[in-house]
């Protein structure tokens, strides 16, 4: 990976190496190709580049991804090949017996964002590139307009540099740790080794973090799952805690994602209602939301009123079983277990089952037409209320998870009765565990890398956002407009650009548009 001597080459780092950051390596890269000029690129992360903290390969195969794995690619659609392999084809050889699950362990998708790394720097032998592994805690930017990069020491000069950090490791809503009986995060899983057999474990949250706690704490101590379907039950091992209490503000759990895939006929239903919706305009996006429901039902053959698919949006319940609730906890599990039905096909669909599809159906066109820091305050709310409600319906655990979690519910292991409650409402509890990650953005990041940013206001967030301001091509905007040689892409700049949190690379062209404006900068035509 050396390169020619003659003249400085351009410099980039990249801050964060997960995902996102593998995206932008193998943009620039790409882009690379053909250049007259030399690239260094410096990629800064505590972790190997690729997978990040969330798709390690050491992880237990029972925490799986959580969208189809059709959707995962490190290259774009018009650059892969057998030598540049979504995941799907990669692992039809390197993981043949789970190639064809919708989806695989994380674990597994881990080992083919590291592969992947390996494989394009191989594969671009006149670029440098170096992994430094290490947090970034700042940044200096010089007379010159080059920045320096503090990661333990200071590194650089570099002549871009890019943001692409995923989760935030602390927030200023985080739970507040209580004498030493404070789990602050389920990540990495190792935090939870601290909780004892036969412990009673309050959780602050009920989504899929919590999921994933569950099963550490239960199978992954020994219990097991027998039977499938509705006959999956949970075998204690006597190593797990006694019982395990969700929290939720909505007071429910996320909907199950379903196992069958939509007939042609109710997705193309669908897709003509979400061709209506304006840019950045909400009454069309509602109108287009219900109607794509209603379309989904209809061609499925259950309709259902336009009326209670509404008041399902509005409500995020169904209004035609909220009445049989006895109370928040049996309400939570009645409405996780038609969830759980539904998507095995025992049941038929109902609202909350047809918004989620049209909402995964339309969720490019959310992307495309809501451009967050355009919105008037009125209408950016009640877009972000209707997603809230749309992604527990869309978002949730893949039916193999949503079925443990059942069976952890039916054991007694899992106890919702407390599930909208105050957190130590049901105590006392020998542990309380955050299961509430860091929101997307950085308004309400504690980190001391974007304090010491938006202090020198080479960054900005708007009033009612959370994350940066970027330009098309990723240049973060900041109060004396575009700041020179730094950019961003991913959770930092969610509201600016909608649904970063995604291995979905075609969803957005960031990183493309981002390296070809580094690449006119290196060959002097910016």
């Amino acid at each position: 990976m050396a390169v020619s001597t003659r003249g400085a080459a351009f410099a980039v780092a990249i801050v964060g190496a997960g995902p996102k950051g593998l995206f932008a390596l193998e943009s620039i890269l790409a882009h690379s190709r053909g250049t007259q000029g030399q690239l260094r690129v410096d990629l800064f992360d505590p972790q190997p580049p690729g997978h990040g903290a969330a798709y390690q390969p050491s992880l237990p195969e029972y925490l799986r991804l959580n969208v189809d794995a059709d959707i995962v690619s490190v290259w774009p659609q018009h650059r892969t090949s057998m030598s540049r392999p979504t995941w799907r084809v990669w692992a039809r050889e390197a993981e043949p017996l789970i190639a064809s699950e919708r989806f695989p362990p994380r674990a597994a998708v881990g080992t083919y964002l590291e592969r992947s790394f390996h494989r394009m720097v191989s594969a671009a032998p006149g670029v440098t590139v170096r992994h430094v592994a290490s947090a970034v805690t700042g940044l200096r930017r010089a007379q010159d307009g080059k920045w320096h990069v503090i990661s333990g020491s200071e590194l650089g000069p570099y002549d871009e540099v890019l943001l692409t950090v995923g989760h935030g490791s602390s927030w200023d809503g985080a739970l507040a740790r209580g004498a030493g009986r404070t789990v602050s995060s389920v990540y990495p899983i190792q935090n939870l080794d601290v909780i004892a057999p036969h412990s009673r474990v309050r959780f602050r949250g009920a989504a899929l973090t919590f999921i994933d706690g569950a099963l550490v704490l239960t199978e992954g101590r020994g219990g097991r799952f027998e039977g499938r379907g509705a006959n999956c039950r949970y075998v204690p091992s006597g190593r797990e805690p006694r019982a395990l209490f969700p929290s939720s503000r909505s007071g429910g759990f996320l909907h199950a994602k379903p196992q069958i895939t939509l007939p042609r006929d109710a997705v193309e239903a669908a897709s003509k209602e979400w061709a209506a919706v304006g840019v950045g305009d909400v009454g069309s996006l509602e109108e287009a939301i219900v109607g794509a429901a209603h379309a989904i039902l209809w061609e499925l053959g259950t309709p259902v009123d336009r009326g209670r698919i509404s008041e399902s949006l509005r409500t995020g319940r169904d209004p035609a079983q909220t009445s049989r609730a006895r109370d928040s906890g049996a309400r939570a599990v009645a409405e996780f277990r038609d969830s759980v039905e539904v998507s095995r096909g025992e049941k038929l669909p109902g609202p909350a089952y047809a918004l989620g599809r049209a909402w995964a159906i339309g969720y490019r066109t959310v992307v495309d037409r809501y451009p967050g820091p355009d919105m008037q305050a009125r209408d950016w709310a009640v877009f972000m209320s209707l997603a809230t409600t749309l992604e527990r319906f869309a978002f949730g655990p893949p039916l193999v998870n949503a079925e443990k979690l059942l069976a952890l519910i039916d054991s007694g292991v899992v106890v919702p009765d407390f599930i909208i409650g105050e957190l130590d409402e049901g105590g006392p509890y020998d542990h309380h565990v955050d299961a509430v990650l860091p929101p997307p953005g950085w308004r309400q990041i504690v980190d001391p890398l974007f304090e010491s940013l938006l202090a020198s206001g080479d960054v900005w967030i708007p009033d009612g956002r959370r994350g940066v301001m970027i330009t098309d091509d990723a240049q973060v905007l900041g109060l004396r407009g575009a700041t020179a040689g730094l950019s961003a892409l991913g959770r930092p700049t969610e509201d600016t650009v909608i649904g970063n949190d995604t291995l979905n690379r075609g969803l957005h062209d960031h990183p493309e548009r981002w390296a070809a404006r580094v690449i006119r900068r290196i060959e002097g035509t910016a």
